[in-house]
């Protein structure tokens, strides 16, 4: 039968853009037709396949122009810009105010987005995106509803409560400043809220007792629509609710909020936005960079190219020339030796290596610059710079005569840069350029040197190289952000243009479109956006203009800060993705040096140079028979036999070359048991030697078992108790296997430990600095002496608990050694603190004492061996720190040369006379009148000039503090707001003029924000997500491996259904009915119903139950996560809490917000976390001497912060919580994304339909869900399955064996009576042959026989798994998924 062509079905894939120019195969309809067929099927010939050439559909995909999301953006803008043409002719616009048409006319620029070929591609893949997203964007607002009903049901009117001065007279007006609070004290008793609006009908004006309580003399009223930040954020209805629960979800802003409705209601509110947190910002929102990564990987699959650039990797082509084989860019014909000795020296590796270090010793001088250099320093640096400049020019020429033509020394871009950065270099050391007062913004050039640090880095080399790739991509990214920054800007000029009125020297508005480029810059980072947003909203009163100001800003800020900062993200994963090929050929490296590796190039670690035994005689120990004369009997160690007899790895012949041929030939018989009897001497005198073998064969048991039967001493304990030694064996009994966690932490023992251990914690937690310091001064120590009696008694346990484990695996110099386990290294180290502490009297020592007492923080670390999950996300990280350090690398080199340009251009000039009269450093001596914040009359204050602000330029180290401290999206726009009114001279003072002649200072920060902050760090989360990745296995999966293991992963959550009998009675039958059908109409009534109060969140619920199903499958990752972040937390708590629990409070610090508590400092760093004033709050715990009081004798008595200590703690607390755990949830959501998102049926192996009808089959045959058949039905459940799983003989149900499908033709009756006759006429029947041959010629013979071949299989593939139980329902599912995909490919 000649094979049929292949043809290719258009349908229409869910990411498909349908208004293209013209009409595309898709990829995944292309593999799908290979993918999905059953390996077993035979392929078309080749020959068959060359005859039929694939046709493809050049025709134009006539589609509706409005199917395009891009489209109907175009549509709406031009109909929005006829509408506010009518409206300005006829008035209207003048008379209302009516400018929204206006601003949504001004997005008519949108178009310029597809300017480029670049910027079109990103487009187009953001439009084949735009389902997805709009998916994710419906579930989340699910969500957003639910909390947002919640704050209105507890919260309501929580913020419009004001202490208030109570008078018979006039109003009562709150108090300044305003306290918002929750009751008031009435002669020593808490009274409640008066004119109380609240939750509900009824009157609960009770007092909140854990609120704010306004003190004796005032009372707490109830202010209606007297809300804080302009009356903008309350939870007193939906509307407001709704833009309060998405600004907590932002996290900015979200802190002030809280400990406001902490100080109205309760401190308990603290758990509703820690909550809120966690579900919006950690889970949901996490879910835009799942589908953004998802659907740019199946556009970048479908395209064939990258999502972000259609541009292909040019290929060097190598040519056979006179001098050999040489590139074709690099072909050249150089007569002079000399030439040709310079390009060799040119073209040497060492040679840019050189360059790189010269560059790097550049850099190292440029960062003694600082702002109170002497003359004399600053003079030395010049020379220094002026000598690697000369130095740069005359590489730059070596370099151009190291090429043979000019022509080949431009097509290399670096040379033409490193050519323009040295003559520009040069021209700036003319004297008349260096006396130019803009000189020190020309410094740049210099400072641009430091890129050539990137390549010359071999591990930062390689991650450039991966997620930058050819910079077409990011380039593009980088233009099409710039446009749409550009092209935003006009919109709210429109809304808000000449509104804003404030009294700030520099104001952010909308007047301008420069100023307005600027503030959507700021909302693009997240930096007080949401404060800039209701000073917006505040410059119109009138409510309807404040609800379309509201949808511009949370549309801008869902599409800057959820799709286009997320594009970095996706960008950076794609390029860290490999092609399947270049999978398969790491995956075969990987197995030849893991399994193929000799034994010869494993290098001996530190421990065998330290070990004594190694430098002793070996003296192993041979195998005695009993019963065997010795002369029957050859050396054999005990060892190989063991192993022997557990069929391990020795074989039979290595047993010939040392045993007697009788003792092989029982061997090779049956007499093994024999010999197994008289050997029990092996295994009983060491009965627990074989299983500490094999519970230690990942390190190197091999080597052990033979190093131990070499030195039979090596395995003693302190060099004294042998491993048969009974208190030994009574001790490892006792402590459990040291290395089997799941034996171990069955152990009682082990659970009792870990009880001591959560004691010992909570009594560092219950031990605060402040109950201290008030026992200290009370001399009331009870509570104290009770913790400290916990503590000695817990210590006690703990070192009596290392003795043990040491009595029973040895100290070091065993197989089982202690100290051999990283774990159990750390364990001693915090006993050892512990007892330091609880015996030791170190409390008069200043520093020690504070110190021991912030690592006993490290017990909660110990609670993490317990735990499986947890651990395993420990060593996650700690694998993923060798990358990580190589980001921070990355990342620290591109601070690094910003610093040094920072230093140049504003070193000194953030200083500033606190008089604003003065112009001049000189001018700025004496005194002057001024009112201070809190009183109205003037006083004399000393002029001084100083530095204001917690940043500077001054020094390379301040320098890169606040460019850290800028890259976290905190407190940038302040520093950018000094830097703008920097003037031109040094010792002027700050200025900033009406039309901002220096605005351009701007430009320094917009591109660091820029590059360093959403560039880089983006960077750094991608390199995070990668690296997890990669940790589980999934980096280096092919296509075809990834779609196997989410069928097996889909495969394990299938469970049979236990099918109820249908019940006799009428009426419980049809509810029956209604009920069991999933698909029926009782169900179509209730998905009405649920998308209906949902407010339609979703076309079809469907989309929400994947989404919902994507969380719930990373459920259990997201919760070894939290316990990571839980661990983490508690540790830097309590470390917190002893260093700056007595620190005084500073300008970011308050009541609430402090580290006098284990709960408040618990609450500052998740707000610490999210990123919330973090730098501030350093600050000012870094306050020392003399802006405090010190101590010399106890810290105690002292309130003064640690500079050092903040810097450490905050950044390392910083860097790890917000950069590190808080992006592994994110990893651990898209690593889940797609294998929950089953969004097209076409591009899986499996669908949820497939799986429901194959539940609903099984249960047929197995109503009880026992999930086991019987195999006499195993034929018919097979023949009975439909989808994917089909394994009839047949494909359609009409060609099966029955009369319906043979056409017949009964003769008509006889009249006879005989029996004989009467049978015979049963029998006499006429078969429609004709028909029945047009049947048979409709079947496909060569398919019904590899069809019959797949059941054969199938069927008798089940049958040998079956137990006295049955057929098992998993081994059926995992049989049929076999038939789904190409082994080959699937499970090579």
């Amino acid at each position: 039968m000649p094979a049929r062509p292949n043809t290719f079905v258009k349908k229409s894939h869910s990411l498909s853009r349908v208004n293209s120019a013209h009409s595309r195969s898709s990829a995944f309809d292309k593999s799908n037709l290979h993918n999905n067929s059953s390996p077993l099927q035979p392929p078309a010939s080749n020959e068959a396949a060359e005859q039929q050439p694939l046709e493809v559909d050049t025709r134009p995909a006539h589609a509706p122009f409005f199917r395009s999301y891009y489209n109907r953006l175009d549509g709406i803008v031009v109909l929005s810009y006829w509408i506010d043409f009518v409206l300005m002719l006829t008035g209207i616009q003048d008379k209302y105010n009516m400018y929204l048409f206006k601003a949504i006319s001004a997005l008519r620029p949108l178009r310029l987005l597809s300017l480029t070929e670049g910027t079109s591609t990103i487009i187009d893949s953001l439009s084949m995106s735009a389902p997805l997203l709009l998916t994710i964007l419906g579930f989340i607002f699910f969500f957003f509803m639910i909390l947002s009903l919640i704050g209105v049901l507890v919260f309501q009117g929580a913020l419009s409560r004001r202490c208030a001065i109570p008078q018979d007279d006039d109003p009562r007006v709150p108090v300044s400043p305003e306290v918002i609070c929750g009751g008031y004290y009435s002669n020593g008793t808490i009274m409640g809220i008066v004119n109380y609006i609240g939750q509900g009908d009824g009157d609960d004006s009770s007092p909140r007792t854990s609120s704010m309580i306004c003190q004796d003399g005032q009372i707490c009223m109830q202010f209606p629509n007297y809300n804080p930040s302009l009356g903008l954020v309350s939870f007193d209805n939906l509307f407001f609710s709704l833009l309060t629960v998405f600004t907590i979800s932002s996290m900015e802003g979200w802190t002030d909020v809280e400990y406001w409705t902490m100080d109205g209601d309760s401190r308990w509110a603290a758990i509703f936005f820690c909550t809120a947190i966690f579900l919006l910002s950690f889970l949901m929102i996490p879910l835009f960079i799942a589908g953004i990564t998802y659907s740019f990987g199946a556009v970048r699959a479908e395209k064939r190219h990258s999502a972000f650039s259609n541009k292909t990797r040019s290929t060097r082509i190598l040519l056979d020339t006179a001098e050999g084989w040489q590139f074709e860019d690099q072909i050249h014909q150089v007569q002079s030796p000399y030439r040709q000795w310079l390009i060799r020296m040119v073209n040497d590796p060492w040679f840019p290596t050189v360059g790189a270090f010269m560059v790097f010793l550049d850099m190292v001088a440029m960062c003694f610059r600082r702002y109170d250099s002497s003359p004399s320093e600053l003079k030395r640096i010049d020379a220094v710079e002026s000598a690697f400049t000369i130095y740069f020019l005359l590489e730059i020429c070596v370099r151009i005569a190291g090429h043979s033509t000019w022509k080949q020394f431009w097509k290399r871009k670096s040379n033409s840069f490193d050519l323009l950065l040295a003559i520009t270099t040069t021209i700036l050391l003319l004297p008349v350029i260096r006396q130019w007062e803009w000189f020190r913004y020309l410094t740049a050039f210099q400072v641009m040197r430091s890129y050539r640090l990137l390549p010359a880095i071999p591990g930062v080399r390689d991650l450039m190289e991966t997620v930058v790739g050819s910079a077409t991509g990011m380039l593009n990214l980088l233009l099409i952000t710039f446009m749409f920054l550009l092209v935003c800007s006009p919109v709210p000029m429109m809304l808000f243009g000449g509104d804003m009125t404030t009294d700030d020297a520099q104001p952010i508005n909308f007047d301008d479109l420069g100023q307005s480029f600027i503030s959507l810059f700021i909302i693009l980072t997240g930096e007080n956006w949401v404060n800039i947003m209701y000073e917006a909203l505040d410059s119109h009163p009138e409510r309807y203009k404040q609800v379309y100001g509201v949808v511009f800003f949370v549309i801008y800020y869902c599409a800057s800060h959820y799709i286009l900062l997320n594009l970095f993200i996706a960008i950076v994963l794609e390029h860290f993705d490999m092609d399947d090929d270049e999978k398969y050929k790491k995956q075969l490296e990987i197995y030849f040096e893991t399994h193929q590796r000799s034994k010869i190039e494993k290098t001996a670690g530190a421990f065998q140079y330290l070990n004594p035994y190694a430098y002793l005689p070996a003296r192993p120990q041979t195998l005695t028979v009993n019963g065997l004369p010795m002369d029957q009997t050859g050396s054999i160690r005990k060892n190989v036999f063991r192993q022997f007899l557990e069929d391990d790895t020795a074989s039979v012949s290595e047993l010939c070359t040392t045993v007697v041929y009788s003792l092989c030939r029982t061997i090779r018989g049956t007499n093994k048991q024999i010999l197994t009897q008289n050997t029990t001497e092996i295994t009983e005198s060491k009965p627990d030697l074989i299983a500490k073998e094999k519970a230690y064969a990942d390190d190197n048991s091999e080597e052990i078992q033979e190093f131990l039967e070499a030195h039979p001493m090596y395995d003693r304990s302190l060099f004294l108790l042998p491993s048969n030694n009974r208190f030994r064996q009574w001790c490892r009994r006792l402590v459990g296997p040291r290395s089997d966690r799941q034996l171990s932490t069955m152990n009682r023992f082990n659970w009792f430990i870990f009880g001591c251990i959560v004691l010992s914690i909570a009594v560092i937690i219950a031990d605060d600095p402040v109950d201290r310091r008030v026992a200290m001064v009370t001399g009331n120590t009870r509570r104290q002496d009770i913790l400290g009696d916990i503590d000695y008694v817990t210590t006690i346990i703990f070192v009596v608990e290392q003795c043990l484990r040491i009595m029973a695996d040895g100290f070091f110099f065993t197989p089982t050694a202690y100290l051999r386990d990283l774990w159990n290294v750390m364990d001693m180290f915090i006993v050892v603190m512990s007892c330091v502490m609880a015996f030791a009297q170190i409390d008069h020592l200043y520093s020690v004492s504070r110190a021991v007492r912030a690592l006993s923080c490290l017990r909660v670390l110990r609670i993490v061996r317990y735990f499986e999950g947890v651990s395993a996300m420990f060593r996650a990280i700690t694998r993923a720190l060798p990358r990580m350090v190589v980001a921070l690398v990355l990342t620290a080199l591109l601070f690094w040369p910003f610093a040094i340009y920072g230093i140049n251009i504003y070193a000194g000039f953030f200083y500033l006379c606190n008089d604003t009269t003065i112009l001049a450093k000189g001018d700025c001596v004496g005194e002057f009148m001024n009112s201070p914040s809190d009183n109205d009359g003037d006083i004399l204050i000393p002029r001084a000039w100083t530095n204001p602000y917690d940043y500077s330029f001054d020094s390379i180290q301040t320098a890169v503090l606040v460019l850290f401290e800028m890259a976290s999206q905190e407190g940038w726009v302040l520093v950018m707001q000094s830097g703008r009114a920097a003037p031109n001279y040094l010792g002027e003072q700050p200025f900033v003029q009406a039309n901002e002649p220096n605005r351009f200072n701007s430009f320094y920060f917009l591109v660091f924000m820029l590059i360093g902050s959403i560039v880089f760090v983006q960077i750094f989360i991608g390199v995070i997500l990668e690296t997890f990745k990669t940790w589980q296995g999934l980096s280096l999966l092919t296509v075809e491996q990834r779609r196997w293991g989410d069928l097996r992963r889909q495969l394990r959550l299938i469970k049979p259904t236990a099918t109820p009998a249908r019940p006799q009675n009428p009426i419980r039958a049809i509810c029956y009915d209604l009920v069991i059908e999933k698909r029926g109409a009782l169900w179509k009534v209730m998905t009405f119903l649920l998308i209906t109060i949902s407010f339609r969140l979703a076309q079809r619920i469907d989309s929400l139950q994947v989404l919902f199903r994507a969380l719930v499958i990373a459920l259990g990752s997201i919760l070894n996560i939290t316990a990571v972040f839980m661990v983490v937390f508690s540790v830097y708590a309590i470390m917190f809490r002893e260093f700056f629990g007595m620190t005084r409070l500073g300008p970011s610090t308050t009541g609430l917000a402090n580290f006098d508590s284990f709960g408040n400092t618990m609450l500052m760093l998740i707000r610490m976390t999210t990123g919330e004033n973090w730098d501030f709050v350093m600050h000012d715990m870094a306050v020392e001497a003399p802006n405090c009081t010190p101590s010399r004798t106890s810290y105690l008595d002292g309130d003064c912060g640690s500079q050092t200590w903040a810097y450490v703690l905050f950044l390392s607390f910083y860097i790890i919580c917000t950069y590190i755990l808080l992006n592994m949830f994110i990893a651990v959501i898209i690593s889940n994304f797609s294998f929950a998102y089953q969004h097209d049926s076409q591009t899986t192996l499996i669908t949820r339909e497939d799986l429901r009808n194959f539940k609903m089959k099984w249960a047929k045959y197995d109503p009880r869900g026992t999930g086991y058949i019987d195999p006499k039905y195993l034929s018919r459940f097979l023949r009975s399955l439909e989808g994917r799983l089909n394994t009839r003989v047949y494909a359609k149900p009409e060609y099966s064996p029955s009369p319906k499908a043979v056409p017949i033709t009964i003769s008509s009756p006889e009249p006879s009576v005989s029996a004989f006759d009467e049978k015979r006429r049963k029998l006499d029947v006429n078969l429609d042959l004709q028909g029945l041959q047009k049947a048979l010629s409709r079947i496909d013979t060569m398919d019904v026989n590899h069809r019959r071949q797949i059941f054969n299989v199938v069927y008798k593939e089940a049958l040998v798994t079956c137990t006295p139980r049955g057929i098992s329902f998993y081994r059926v599912l995992e049989i049929l998924s076999f038939t789904l995909v190409d082994i080959e490919h699937a499970l090579g």
